[in-house]
This record gives C-alpha cells, structure tokens and sequence, in this order.
C-alpha cells in the first residue's frame, strides 16, 4: 500500500514521538552498532522514502571522531548523489559539499548549536563531480545523551534557474528601460506617455519643443498643447489606438503655434492602459517643402515656356519626364502619353540606334554631350537639323541614374551658316582673284589672311607660308621696321593709310612696287582687333612713268639745242611757198629761219642742175 506523503510538521512532530518513546523504552545500548536507527525502522520507509527531499541524520561533532558522520539517509539523497547507501554511510556531510564551501558548512553548523534550527543554501557535489544547487533545512536534536542532526534538503536547481531567469529577465527590462530612456531622451522626437490624454512621463526634447520645463508638464494634458480645432481629432487617434501619423499645429508655450506631425500607439504598463505619442516639429520642413513647391512651380513654369525641348530618362533610357515643348514636337498633348518610351519607341530605325549608343555611354561614363548636332528626316520629307546637349542626372550619393537632354532646333542657325558659308566663299573667290594683295593681321601684327596675290608678292608659294608671320620673318629688318610702325600708327591711332607707295623684293632680287592702303580692322563692338591692307601692284606703270621721264629728261635735252617745229603748215604745191598764221605767203627757207635757230646754205641739186644748166653738165663730162 502506498504511504501518504507526511508534511514537514508531521514529521517533526513524529520525530519528537518517537525520541519519548526511546526515551522511555531505552531499548537502544551503546553496543549497537546503530544505536539511533532502531527507532527509526518503523518509519524508515514512510519518512525516508515518501518525500522527495534528501534526508539525512548525522551525528553531531565528537571529540576523536569523523565531524557530523552520516548515520543515515533516504533512497533520494543516495539517487541523486549517486552513491549507495553503505558508501554514504561512510562520509561525513562535508564530503557532500563542494570544498569551497566547507567553510561555509562549519560556519552554520555552529550556527545551529546555538539556533536548533537553520535554513541556507548550498552545493552538493555528486559522485560524478556534479554541482546541485540545494536549500538545506536542519534541525538539531538529542538522543540519548547524544546531539544529532537532521537535514532535509531540497534540489533548487530549477528555482536557481527560474531565479536566474527573473533576474536577467529583470536586468533586461532595467537595461531596456535605460535604452529606452537614452534613446527617448536622444530623440529629436518629443515623446510623451499618456493615460487619458494627461501626460504621465516625457523626454526633454517634447519640453523643449514646447518651451515648458519638464516638470511643468507632467499631469497636463497632451490635447491642451495642440490648437483647439485639432484636439478632437488627436483625442479620436488616441482612442482609437490608430498609429498612423498625421499633421498638426502645436502651442508653444508663449502661444506661438508651430507644424508638428503626431504618432502614437497604446501600450499596457504595471496593469495600466497607456498611450505613447511622438511629435516631431516640422517647422523646418514645412518650409523646405514649400521651397520646393515653388522651386517646382518654377521650374514648371520654365520648362513649359522655354522655346527649347528638355526631357528626362532613366537608366534604360526610357523618357521620365518632358516639357511641353517636348510633348509638342512628338505630336501627342499629354505627357502621360510618352512617360516610360525609349526613341525606339517613338522614332525607331537608325537615328535611335545611334541616340540609345550615346546615352548608354554618357550614363557608363558620366562624360557629358554638348552641342551635338543631329538631322532627322520628318513625316513630310524635310530635314530637321537639331542641337542637343545631355548631362548625367545623379541621386545624392553621386550615382548615375539617368540623363537630362536638352534639345533646340537649328534649321534657321543651319540655313544662316549655309549662307554665310556660301558669302564667305564668295567672298573669298573675290578676294582670291582680284589683283591687288589683300591682307588681314592681328594686334601682333602676324598675318591671318593673305590672297593669292599678296602670296604672289611675298615670293611664297601658298598661303600657309605667311600665316602666323609678322613682316619681321618676310622681310629684311630695315624695310620690316618701315612695314609695322605704319600698321602700329593704324591700330593704335584708328586712322587709316591711304595709297601709299611702297616695294617688295622678290626671291629673285626683283623690285615690286605697291600702292599700299591699310585700315583698322574693327568687331561689330567698334573694337580694333587689327587691319585690313591693301597692296597694288604699280610696277609697271612705275617702270612706265620712270621711261616717260627719261624720255622728257632726254627731250629736254635735245630742246635746249634744236627749237622744234610742229603742227600743220599750208604749202603751195607749185611755188613750194608757205602761208603763215597771217595769212602771208614767204619762201620756205625764210619760215624755217623766222621760226628755227636753222641756217640756210644754197646750192642746186643734181637733178635742177640738169634741168637747168644742161651745158655745163656735157662740159663736166668731156
């Protein structure tokens, strides 16, 4: 039949029994070996072996023998110590103890001698070397003449470990409340804990927020610190335990309002229904947003008036955004109706091909495209001549994450530089095939334009031999000196030089003479940036003019000694008489003599001679 287990108290009394009985009784010698045991045998089973605790009876110290010997013990303490009975039988209880606490175990021995009863903790050390943590309950008692003590010790282990637990369970919610604590009063959140909307704790970042002191706002009510038309609102969150977070204007303390956004939850503490809030003050915010706003509506406004096309794209070159001008010029009205194209999408063929190209590679490279100009045939067959600049769009790590193009058509720009490159040729044509030189320098003096003819003049054979020269590297010293103090005069004082002779010399020794015309050369600001000259070539008539004065020189030479008649003089055809101016007829040699230093000598020519004096020829002949 199972023994019902007996409580502490039943045992005690029990005990207290039974040592009247051996009292009385006196059945126990000194000769018997176990002279406490025999009291015990009827309850050996009931007490030792009936309770889960370790029971042991030892005898208390004794002069000469084995300190607090164990007279006896139950099945529980031999299990879990892992000795038999007969071997702890053998020991004294300081060889259950782990050695460190023998002192310990000495110390509450002597504690009991005087107490009679003890209770504290220790560690008993099994038969393997384990450690139990146990609670020890000793009561001292005398038997015979003889002080005995019994101990019941219970295995704390899993106490020790549910203690353990609370306490770290307790260090942790210390150290979280110390976190909490840190971080809350880290925040630049202001927090305050709430029951019933009265504030029962808060950081300092909520006090100062609000310009109270900390103290002033314990025991106030949150709903007070927010303007009126907003308290029922924040009153429904906090009841509702909603956590979103939402917009609110808060009272300061001198009753200046400020932006603030408000979060909360609810929360159970000690029993208690709480409710946390968190506001932040977003005043600054506020105003950021609002820059931004306007920033937009700037840039809004810029981008859907300005002439030029300006997009946006992604990493995959699909387009994010564009202005009206953009929307415009891809036919559709609404930039919805391209957002996520790529210009396959919208152009397709070989223009987009080339354009995906060099946005993938200004996107791996990060190396902007300025000025690119493009043509696209339209719809209706004609070119379309385009300047498109594209940068890298960057996020504010410094990555790329897409492009901003910026596009303006340049068909006038290209039909105006047709133009002038056609007036620039023509221009040149004129001023390659005119015989005069036709030169350009700069504030340096150095040529920057030069005709065939002024190439002629200078002896070279084409342009490229005199650009970038002054006449220093052209010509001899003396004559290049000449050559830049006039272009000097020119560029300094603005006043031009106006057919002035001048000669160059060819690289063959030969003498050029030039009718030279420089003029400064001015920006459409009126600025001098150099001169324009002009250089005839005039040898001819120079060598013609010099023959001329010879000719005169030799003339008058000739005058000095001979008075020249000239003119048309009327002559008889009979009598060989000439008129003069006055209408008189005189014999030839008297005109010639009137109006020459000439001198006359007579005599009769051969054939008058014949004629007349015929005789004296035939005379002559005999």
């Amino acid at each position: 039949m199972k023994h019902k287990a007996k409580t502490k108290g039943e045992l005690l009394a029990e005990i207290s029994r039974l040592r009247k009985r051996v009292k009385n009784n006196r059945v126990i010698t000194t000769k018997n070996v176990k002279p406490l045991l025999s009291p015990f045998a009827e309850l050996h089973n009931l007490f030792f072996n009936s309770i889960n605790d370790e029971i042991f009876v030892s005898e208390y110290q004794t002069k000469g023998e084995k300190p607090f010997r164990i007279l006896e013990v139950n099945s529980v303490a031999c299990s879990r110590l892992g000795y038999t009975r007969e071997e702890l039988l053998q020991k004294s209880i300081y060889d259950i103890y782990i050695p460190e606490m023998i002192p310990q175990v000495e110390e509450m021995m002597k504690k009991l001698l005087i107490q009679k009863i003890s209770v504290w903790e220790g560690i008993h050390l099994t038969k393997n070397g384990s450690r139990i943590p146990v609670e020890v309950h000793s009561h001292i008692f005398k038997s015979d003449g003889r002080q005995a003590v019994i101990s019941a010790v219970k295995d704390i282990t899993f106490r020790r470990q549910v203690e353990d637990a609370k306490r770290q369970t307790e260090q942790a919610v210390r150290e979280s409340e110390y976190r909490f604590r840190t971080l809350a009063e880290a925040s630049f959140e202001g927090i305050a804990l709430t029951e019933n909307a009265i504030i029962v704790d808060l950081n300092d970042q909520l006090a100062k927020m609000y310009g109270y002191e900390r103290k002033e706002l314990i025991g106030k009510s949150l709903l007070d610190m927010i303007v009126p038309e907003l308290r029922s609102r924040v009153k429904e969150t906090i009841q509702s335990g909603k956590r979103d977070s939402f917009e609110i204007l808060g009272l300061h303390k001198n009753g200046t309002i400020f932006s603030a956004e408000i979060r909360g939850r609810a929360a159970k503490m000690d029993g208690k229904e709480l409710h946390i809030s968190t506001i932040r003050d977003i005043t600054e915010r506020k105003k950021i947003e609002e820059a931004l706003r306007n920033e937009k509506a700037f840039l809004d406004a810029l981008m859907d008036n300005i002439p030029d096309s300006i997009f946006f794209k992604d990493r995959q070159c699909r387009i994010m955004r564009a202005n009206r001008k953009e929307i415009q010029d891809l036919n559709f009205t609404d930039m919805r109706q391209i957002i996520g194209k790529t210009d396959e999408d919208l152009f397709g063929g070989e223009f987009a091909r080339r354009t995906r190209i060099s946005e993938q590679h200004l996107m791996e490279s990060g190396e902007p495209v300025i000025g690119l100009v493009e043509t696209r045939t339209l719809e209706d067959g004609k070119l379309n001549w385009t300047s498109t600049t594209k940068v890298p769009l960057r996020n504010n790590n410094g990555d790329i994450v897409g492009l901003v193009g910026i596009t303006r058509e340049i068909n006038e720009l290209m039909k105006a530089q047709e133009e002038l490159q056609r007036e620039r040729n023509l221009l040149r044509t004129i001023i390659d095939n005119i015989p005069d030189g036709i030169y350009v320098k700069d504030l340096e003096y150095r040529k920057t334009l030069a005709n065939h003819a002024d190439v002629y003049h200078m002896g070279c054979k084409s342009e490229s031999e005199i650009i970038g020269k002054d006449d220093y590297e052209l010509f001899p010293k003396e004559m290049a000196e000449g050559f830049i103090a006039d272009d000097r005069s020119v560029i300094q004082t603005g006043t031009p030089v106006v057919n002035r002779e001048e000669y160059v010399i060819d690289e063959e020794g030969r003498k050029h003479f030039l009718l030279t015309t420089k003029l400064p050369f001015r920006d459409k600001h009126n600025k001098i940036i150099g001169l324009i000259g002009i250089g005839r070539d005039i040898t001819e008539r120079k060598i013609a003019e010099m023959e001329r004065e010879r000719l005169i020189k030799s003339l008058q030479e000739a005058l000095a000694d001979v008075k020249t008649l000239s003119g048309l003089l009327p002559i008889c055809a009979n009598c060989k008489q000439i008129r003069d101016d006055k209408g008189f007829w005189m014999q030839v040699e008297s005109y010639i003599q009137e109006h020459s230093q000439a001198q006359f000598s007579h005599g009769i020519c051969p054939d008058c001679m014949k004629k007349l004096y015929p005789d004296f020829l035939l005379n002559e002949d005999e």
